[in-house]
């Protein structure tokens, strides 16, 4: 791969020009573009004010001035994001009007793409602006809540695309005969299963956690012992196995994929103070990195209905389980 290859393969940016000439310093400018750069659909984009001196090279003092030009120019929104304990981790940054805009440039773009369909372009008349071909973004990933971490870019807090198996009413019906309380024990049920309505329910649940991007939990559970361990050695932390494992089961049982168990963690270097030397207590934890874990995780409501759905699946696998023995043995008879 050439230069020009690996510098495009970085993916880049785009603003409209009207704003390269907002009255604000050239610093400000450089940081909006960014903002573009990393909005997601809704325009929204998250960094901590050390990530973005790190992209001008600047302090956090005057970055914060640069983000209140911005602010007070009306471009963007900025909403700031805190731990438990109330100290600052990031910033919330929207900008203001983001889907209309790149709204507009599709609509531009094919407009565009049926004119030259139609004929030979014209050239453009005198004072006429040309409108150039939309380009796919080619960012490796957009800096998103979810999903997203705050350090680093993931792709598995994604848009929620819906699940590739279609879950209809009727099956919803069928599954509320066969068990109309998701709450009951799992030998508990009305009727014989169908075995396709089984195998459905399984398929959307998978379906569910792809989307969702959540890890298996005993990939989670050796990931934050892993990390949690070099979390202690860098600081010379004091802690005893028990407490260490204790601590590691506390977090994992609360993040589902590496951009949370990455948010967690970051959470807890930028609280962490030089001069504690022993771990936290298990509520002060849980408060630094629950903000954390939440933002880096998909929406509630599309958390529930996979937790819904993984529920359903781990019960079905265990009637299908029973459903193919008992077919075994009337065939064996």
């Amino acid at each position: 791969m050439n230069t020009a290859d690996s510098t495009a393969a970085g993916g880049f940016a785009r603003l409209p020009k009207a704003w390269l000439t907002l009255p604000v310093s050239p610093q400000a400018k450089m940081l909006l573009v960014a903002f573009c750069g990393y909005a997601d659909p809704k325009g929204r984009s998250w960094f901590s004010y050390e990530q973005l001196g790190e992209i001008l090279n600047r302090s956090k003092a005057s970055v914060a001035a640069y983000v209140s030009e911005l602010r007070e120019s009306g471009v963007i929104t900025c909403k700031k994001q805190t731990y438990g304990n109330g100290y600052n981790y990031r910033l919330l940054i929207t900008v203001r009007d983001w889907g209309q805009i790149v709204a507009a440039w599709s609509g531009m773009s094919r407009k565009k793409a049926a004119n030259t369909k139609e004929g030979p372009s014209k050239a453009p008349t005198s004072g006429a602006s040309c409108v150039e071909p939309s380009e796919r973004r080619i960012q490796p990933a957009e800096r998103k809540d979810p999903s997203g971490p705050i350090t680093n870019i993931y792709k598995t807090h994604s848009a929620r695309q819906g699940a590739r198996v279609d879950w209809t009413m009727k099956d919803e019906e069928a599954w509320q005969r066969f068990r109309p309380s998701d709450r009951d024990p799992i030998t508990s049920s009305f009727g014989t299963p169908d075995p396709e309505l089984l195998k459905k329910v399984i398929a959307v649940a998978a379906d569910e956690k792809t989307a969702l991007g959540y890890a298996e939990q005993p990939w989670i559970e050796s990931e934050t012992n892993n990390r949690l361990a070099e979390f202690v050695s860098d600081r010379r932390i004091s802690a005893s196995a028990a407490q260490l494992a204790d601590t590691s089961k506390l977090i994992s049982q609360r993040v589902k994929n590496e951009a949370s168990l990455h948010a967690a963690f970051q959470a807890l270097a930028e609280a962490w103070q030089p001069h504690w030397k022993r771990l936290s207590t298990p509520k002060q934890i849980t408060e630094t990195i629950a903000p954390a874990i939440e933002a880096a995780l998909p929406s509630r409501d599309d958390r529930e209905r996979a937790g819904r759905f993984m529920s359903r699946g781990y019960i079905a696998e265990f009637w299908l389980k029973r459903c193919e023995a008992r077919s075994h043995t009337r065939q064996a008879a």
